[in-house]
C-alpha cells in the first residue's frame, strides 16, 4: 500500500539502488571545485556581506539554469529521428531539383546537337556549291 501511495498516476518509478556514488557526494565535490574557481577568479570564496546582491545573482543564475534545462528537454524530446526526417526531406527536395536540372541540361544538349547538325549541313552545302 505504501508503494501505491508513493507512486500515483504520472509519478516516476521508485529509484533503483546501484553501486554508483551518491549524487550528494558528487555535488559536494562540485561545490569544493567551484569554491576553488571562485578563489582563483575573485580572490576570495563566496561569503556573506560581500557587497553583492545575492538575490539578484541567484535569480540570474536560476534564469541561466532554466535555459540550460529547457535546452536539454528540447534536445531530449526532439530525437535524432526527427532531425533525420527533416534532413531526408531536404535531401529529397534537393534531389528533385537536381533531376530537373539534369533534364534541362539534357534538353539543352539535344538543342545544341540539333544546331551543330544544322551548321554542319550548311557548311557542307556551301562547300558543295562553291
Amino acid at each position: 500500500m505504501a508503494d501505491a501511495l508513493r507512486q500515483r498516476a504520472g509519478d516516476q518509478s521508485l529509484p533503483v539502488p546501484n553501486d554508483l556514488p551518491s549524487v550528494q557526494s558528487l555535488v559536494r565535490a562540485d561545490l569544493d571545485a567551484r569554491e576553488q574557481v571562485g578563489i582563483q577568479r575573485y580572490g576570495t570564496p563566496l561569503q556573506p556581506h560581500n557587497g553583492r546582491d545575492a538575490l539578484r545573482d541567484g535569480y540570474e543564475e536560476a534564469l541561466d539554469l532554466a535555459c540550460y534545462l529547457r535546452q536539454a528537454i528540447e534536445e531530449r524530446d526532439q530525437p535524432a529521428g526527427e532531425l533525420i526526417a527533416s534532413l531526408n526531406a531536404t535531401i529529397t527536395e534537393q534531389a528533385s531539383t537536381i533531376r530537373r536540372l539534369n533534364d534541362l541540361v539534357a534538353e539543352l544538349r539535344r538543342q545544341l546537337d540539333g544546331h551543330i547538325r544544322t551548321v554542319e549541313r550548311l557548311s557542307q552545302d556551301q562547300a558543295g556549291g562553291s
